[in-house]
């Protein structure tokens, strides 16, 4: 087959798909405002831990919870657990420990064990990712400021960070910058909401890259 004339097929193709994706007319500033909306979708799903589609342990927790027709106090109580432990791990702000998740999972049924304890080793990049996009009061840090109040709320919302994500980012912030104080970390979290979506998805991996969940306990 002709080079040229092959070259010139796979052009036509690309033309036919960017058409149909765009539609007639776009301009190329709409075209690359569109593209890096899209990008900054995939990277969003990326940051929360999802795969090829797959729900983050939390979205997962929730989808289950609705097929058996529960509320989450209703869950919590019948598992054992408290309601606002059981919330925080469906808004990805807490990590479920492994017998807390057991008893989780004798509730949705024994069939999501596997499941879920998988979707639980890639919670803490989810639980990073929500805590740095989602406003107050979840929001782990605010501007620490100069005022006593201001850096007073923001060293109060670095504490109710997820014990796996503090030790994690204390580390962090111990070997980059020489200190772990609660004003470091709020200050920490607040630079990491000003980066681009690359270069934010890059952090949370570093900072997560630490962390280690306790192991299934053996018998």
């Amino acid at each position: 087959m002709n080079r040229k004339r092959l070259r010139r097929g796979v052009e036509a193709l690309w033309e036919a798909a960017d058409e149909a994706l765009w539609g007639e007319g776009t301009t190329r500033e709409e075209r690359a405002r569109l593209f890096g909306a899209m990008m900054r979708e995939a990277v969003a799903r990326g940051e929360c831990g999802s795969r090829k589609g797959e729900p983050t342990l939390g979205e997962r927790l929730k989808a289950l919870r609705l097929e058996q027709g529960m509320t989450p106090s209703r869950a919590s109580r019948q598992a054992g657990l408290e309601a606002s432990a059981w919330r925080s791990w469906e808004a990805s702000h807490r990590v479920p420990s492994v017998r807390e998740l057991r008893r989780v999972a004798g509730l949705l049924g024994p069939g999501t064990w596997r499941e879920l304890s998988r979707l639980r080793r890639r919670a803490p990049a989810a639980c990073l990712a929500r805590a740095l996009a989602t406003p107050s009061p979840f929001r782990v840090a605010r501007s620490v400021g100069d005022g006593s109040e201001a850096q007073e709320a923001a060293v109060l919302e670095v504490r109710n960070l997820d014990p796996h994500l503090r030790q994690a980012l204390e580390t962090w912030c111990r070997e980059t910058r020489g200190t772990a104080e609660e004003t470091v970390l709020a200050d920490a979290l607040e630079r990491a909401r000003g980066l681009d979506e690359v270069e934010r998805e890059g952090w949370i991996q570093a900072v997560c890259a630490g962390i280690q969940l306790e192991e299934e306990e053996r018998t």
